[in-house]
């Protein structure tokens, strides 16, 4: 795993030849490592392992070649990060991952993929990194969309209280005054380890 951080760094085409081939290693560890390192080369050498490195048979893997693609920048990553989305992984961590790979990509269209996935009900609100990865995409891909503004206000009201925080640091980080009633309202009786704080952090730098 440390000889494929180490051959990314190189940055040649025959690191990555040598890291291609090392993608079908029978261990998904090294698998997971090479995808990760591969994600640091040009798309031109690294971007076709990491597609294919979508249907690895470990989510593990698999979730780091969701996250590698989308730092290669490649056209074609769009449509294969979003088909990934399809695939049912351990604590679903494909889809967070896919989450992460479209920030990296940069295309504004992965603000509508990453939505849905900030709402409370996906994964019967149990998958809250995913839902936070969503988020952190949502608000990188289209900081002044309208959509944007109201799922970030939307959230301050959410049920579990990790995404209360989250969501109170992206509405002082955007500067949404329409955030100010909610947090004003909320702040005296919040609950939840550093829920308070984040709200009254963010009020002070929206007032």
């Amino acid at each position: 795993a440390e000889c494929a951080a180490a051959l990314a760094r190189i940055g040649r085409q025959a690191a990555a030849q040598a890291l291609v081939a090392a993608a079908a290693d029978p261990d998904s560890r090294v698998r997971t490592r090479v995808h990760e390192a591969l994600g640091e080369l040009p798309g031109v050498w690294s971007a076709e392992a990491l597609h294919a490195g979508l249907g690895d048979r470990s989510d593990y893997a698999a979730a780091a070649a969701a996250a590698a693609l989308g730092r290669t920048r490649v056209p074609e990553a769009f449509d294969a990060l979003v088909g990934a989305l399809e695939r049912d992984s351990h604590r679903d961590v494909v889809r967070r991952e896919v989450m992460v790979g479209l920030q990296s990509l940069g295309d504004p269209r992965g603000a509508a993929v990453a939505r849905p996935y900030t709402d409370y009900a996906w994964g019967k609100g149990i998958q809250h990194r995913l839902r936070h990865a969503a988020l952190d995409a949502l608000v990188a891909l289209a900081p002044h969309a309208e959509e944007t503004r109201a799922t970030v206000v939307a959230l301050l009201s959410d049920p579990y209280f990790r995404m209360r925080i989250w969501a109170a640091d992206h509405a002082a980080e955007l500067g949404l005054t329409e955030a100010v009633p909610v947090l004003s309202g909320a702040v005296e009786q919040a609950t939840g380890p550093g829920v308070r704080a984040a709200f009254e952090r963010a009020l002070a730098r929206l007032r």
